[in-house]
């Protein structure tokens, strides 16, 4: 035959080449592959044996390293490859930093996990979808993949590793990291922030919209009825059918509700209100409120107080933040110091007593004060040396329906709810009560913490933890971030955001995360914000509250209108 015979091709490599044997006119072998970067189909010789055949295709397909040769390696999947990267640096991190990026690891190890770390190409790196991933957690996952593939650029990668880390896609603008400056569009609105409270405060219960056997029509008045039921029942838990008094059942259950959206409610106006990040929010207990010094018992044990008497009397707002709970992968929660170099950075954070109106901008703008505002509603308040944290129940829903929601008055709500709760009040003695009461949580989970033998809850903590995390017998444990978020936050938000027209940008823009309203920490710009337009608060204070490392940092993200400082003696205004 005219050139000779050609032999059937043998397939190699799982099916990614074939071999073509020696023929009458070809002395070696011949390889056929299709190239790994443009995919076009090539030929090659492959040497005067098999061996060799197979060696030079596996190098072609970028799957050969000389110095292996030998050994007949074969290239590790990229679950192998990410291991032995972890346990070669795990020495260098402590245990949160090493979880987390399992945690982000896995997104990328559940799809490509067992393929050869030589077929993980450019274009497969690029199809996984992080958006719904803060952009900081976008790059986190950029800089573990730069240090897998670069402890193994060396041997199997036909790629470089620049080439494969820029496959990450990272959505958002630079505007959207840590060190830029904060857009105008990622602060909400104050009629949006306080429309999100008055539907929390509203959801199944009016109680607080009645003042001495008359109407208060909280304002934003739009959202004076709470959430609609739809959205509530998904909160239900229902009544299982060998419940005897299901009516009574039905009642407690309300009251559970109404006590539940209160604290969304509250976790709202502490970010607007404190800057506290979610994770400082859920790790808050009364002990981060209220010294020894500080409790009322007469005032927390009468929780039909008239609207005559002031709430408080010696407090002025101010909360440690000395502890977060952050959210670990498997579940499971971290708990430790505050967010920030060296340790984390503990700080005190001045609450203010009454948030910006709601329909009213000033406070962006620094033209005048709440107080200023208020006292044309509460005369009193025009002395500047009255607290605003000594108003009455009565000037509290006065001041909420004219459109500035009072947190003095959520706060006093929540630490009187759980002072009077049962878990408290059937201690023998006023001394354990104070014990227990100032060791519970503000914002626990609803079901009983299922505690170890040491009496702490199936939580993580940070290398060298010295705080106390008991809880409370009876009571819940720390919530989770991201379930607090997806069931309970998220739609209370959207709610707001959908009736109102008014949609977060981002959120607008990326359509498939099917989110409307802010996050909660555009509630930590809200409050930032505000505080630099107080003329009591200077630049360094705010930085300080905020948890800054220095305040060039501030200045950078936050750079507008700056105040006094006259915080620490008449508790923080704005």
């Amino acid at each position: 035959m005219a050139g000779g015979t050609r032999r059937a091709s043998i397939s190699i490599l799982n099916g990614r080449a074939t071999l073509n044997p020696p023929s009458d006119t070809r002395k070696t072998w011949t390889i056929n592959y299709r190239d790994p970067i443009t995919g076009k189909p090539k030929s090659t010789s492959g040497g005067h044996t098999r061996e060799e055949a197979e060696d030079r295709a596996a190098e072609k397909l970028g799957d050969w390293v000389p110095e292996h040769r030998r050994k007949a390696a074969t290239p590790p999947t990229l679950r192998e490859a990410f291991d032995e990267w972890m346990e070669a640096e795990r020495s260098r991190w402590n245990t949160r930093t090493a979880d987390n990026y399992s945690y982000v690891g896995e997104r990328f190890l559940s799809i490509y996990g067992e393929q050869p770390i030589t077929t993980i190409t450019p274009a497969d790196i690029a199809k996984i979808d992080l958006s719904h991933l803060s952009r900081g957690q976008q790059k986190k996952t950029r800089s573990l993949l730069k240090g897998v593939f670069n402890r193994q650029k060396d041997k199997w990668l036909r790629y470089s590793v620049e080439e494969l880390v820029a496959a990450v896609k990272v959505t958002g603008t630079n505007s959207s990291d840590p060190s830029a400056q904060v857009r105008r569009g990622d602060i909400p609105r104050p009629d949006w922030v306080n429309s999100v409270l008055v539907c929390a405060y509203t959801t199944v219960d009016s109680t607080y919209t009645r003042r001495s056997g008359r109407e208060v029509i909280l304002q934003p008045s739009d959202f004076n009825r709470g959430l609609p039921e739809e959205i509530v029942a998904k909160q239900r838990r229902g009544i299982p059918n060998h419940y005897s008094d299901r009516e009574k059942r039905i009642a407690e259950e309300e009251v559970e509700l109404a006590s539940r959206f209160r604290q969304y409610g509250l976790i709202t106006a502490l970010g607007a209100g404190g800057a506290l990040r979610i994770g400082e929010v859920l790790a808050l207990r009364v002990r981060h409120f209220l010294d020894e010094d500080d409790l009322d018992f007469e005032t927390m044990l009468e929780p039909t107080i008239d609207d005559d008497t002031p709430l408080w009397m010696q407090y002025m707002g101010r909360v440690e933040v000395v502890e977060q709970a952050s959210q670990a992968s498997k579940g499971k929660i971290w708990l430790t110091r505050p967010k920030g170099r060296n340790g984390g950075k503990i700080r005190t954070v001045w609450l203010p007593a009454v948030l910006p109106g709601g329909s009213s901008s000033q406070f962006v703008y620094g033209r005048t004060t709440v107080r200023e505002q208020i006292t044309n509603y509460v005369e009193r308040f025009a002395d500047p040396s009255v607290s605003l944290w000594t108003m009455t129940r009565g000037e509290a829903l006065t001041l909420w329906s004219y459109g500035y929601p009072p947190l003095a008055f959520m706060l006093w709500l929540r630490l009187t709810e759980l002072w009077n709760s049962p878990v408290v009040q059937r201690q023998g003695n006023a001394a354990k009560k104070k014990s227990v009461f100032s060791r519970l949580l503000l914002f626990p989970t609803r079901n009983p913490a299922r505690l170890g033998r040491d009496g702490l809850p199936n939580v993580m903590f940070a290398p060298n933890w010295e705080g106390d995390a008991t809880i409370v017998e009876d009571t819940g444990t720390y919530q989770s971030s991201t379930n607090l978020a997806v069931r309970y936050m998220n739609p209370l938000y959207d709610y707001v955001s959908e009736e109102m027209g008014g949609y977060y940008p981002a959120h607008r823009q990326n359509k498939l995360s099917g989110r409307r309203g802010w996050t909660h920490h555009g509630l930590r710009h809200y409050a930032i914000s505000s505080w630099l337009a107080s003329p009591l608060v200077s630049l360094p204070k705010a930085s300080e509250m905020a948890g800054h490392t220095n305040v060039g940092f501030t200045l950078q993200r936050y750079g507008h209108l700056f105040g006094g400082d006259d915080v620490e003696r008449r508790g923080f205004e704005i």
